[in-house]
């Protein structure tokens, strides 16, 4: 009866330490709703055996442990779980230093991203003059104003397809994202070019006099009759088509304006370089 009340007694001294780190780290707005189900695991592990510390052949033993009858190990899943520890220690550490830190790279893994297709000014140019060729379903009204605001401000494709006339302040050159990744409204200034072609195009799409103004998920609505949704779609197979573009010599990858658009393309938001493109190519003849 001795071990099981030893690691009773270990269990009772290693939850307030976890519930402690956690709520030290959520009030610095980290949610780590996973760190706390391995913590879990893993302090259960250490009262199971009544250790009251955390070493780094512990906290790497147990990260490369694989569960009853598993043999093959996903190549994150030791990384994942060791950072979890990594943090939980360094956080003891700070206040008794028997506790040890595990190696940032014991298992070698870091995630990466690939790089970036990072637009020329002419090919900018030219994605812009292709679009106000376009005939059919008022596309030349469209993709220009749409592909020139981002490339000049580097919006995700999300967050411009979601703009409503509501949110772009012409007068002022500001446009209010509020169906951004984070939840917390923004403001983003655009360059006079820049304002100039979203002006003229909120012109063009403007309703005829008596018919009802358009709502707040209309900045995108094309011709008469044309539905947000519609030009949406239409928006999204445009930018698929160009994956089939090949990628420069060494590049490691190709055009791909979807997702975060022209910002995951690497286009920086230079406003003197993007906006008079979106303005040569909206003034374009028709």
């Amino acid at each position: 009866m001795t071990a099981p009340i030893a690691a009773t007694d270990a269990g009772a001294w290693w939850s307030p330490q976890v519930e402690d780190y956690l709520r030290l780290r959520r009030s610095l707005g980290f949610k780590l709703a996973w760190d706390e189900h391995l913590l879990a695991k893993f302090t259960a592990d250490l009262a199971s055996r009544d250790v009251r510390v955390v070493t780094v052949a512990d906290a790497v033993a147990w990260s490369a442990a694989l569960p009853a009858g598993q043999t093959h190990r996903p190549l994150t899943r030791a990384s994942v779980r060791l950072t979890a520890i990594r943090g939980f220690a360094t956080y003891l550490h700070s206040m008794d230093p028997a506790h040890e830190i595990p190696p940032r790279d014991m298992f070698r893994w870091r995630k990466s991203r690939p790089a970036p297709y990072v637009y020329t000014d002419e090919q900018v140019r030219a994605l812009l003059d292709a679009c106000a060729s376009m005939i059919r379903y008022g596309r030349r009204d469209l993709y220009p104003v749409l592909f020139g605001l981002i490339a000049a401000t580097g919006l995700r494709l999300e967050e411009a397809l979601g703009l409503g006339v509501d949110e772009v302040e012409v007068k002022n050159g500001i446009l209010t994202i509020t169906r951004g990744k984070s939840r917390d409204p923004r403001l983003v200034p655009l360059h006079p070019t820049t304002t100039a072609a979203l002006r003229d195009y909120a012109e063009r799409i403007a309703p005829p006099a008596g018919a009802a103004a358009p709502g707040p998920a209309d900045l995108w609505a094309v011709g008469r009759g044309s539905s947000p949704c519609l030009a949406v779609g239409r928006c999204r197979r445009a930018t698929s088509t160009m994956r089939s573009e090949r990628s420069p010599p060494g590049s490691g990858c190709a055009p791909r304006p979807s997702g975060r658009a022209f910002t995951t393309c690497g286009i920086r938001s230079r406003s003197t370089r993007c906006s008079v493109g979106i303005a040569t190519a909206t003034t374009s003849p028709r």
